[in-house]
């Protein structure tokens, strides 16, 4: 039975991918890097997309 309200739940999959790769400590730059992206930006943009989602600061994002 898959919660709803979980927070991996509410992320697009390429979204949930990025957020596995975060909570492994992964930095943007190496994010980019595994999933071959030349611009650490988009996936700053992308931890912006997850945050707004779940509700937090970007504040702290990783620029």
């Amino acid at each position: 039975h898959k919660d709803e309200n979980a927070p991996l739940d509410l992320l697009e999959p390429n979204e949930q991918v990025v957020a596995h790769m975060l909570a492994q400590g992964m930095t943007n730059e190496q994010i980019a890097q595994r999933l071959g992206f030349r611009d650490k930006r988009t996936i700053s943009r992308t931890n912006g997309q997850i945050y707004t989602v779940w509700g937090l600061n970007t504040n702290a994002v990783d620029e």
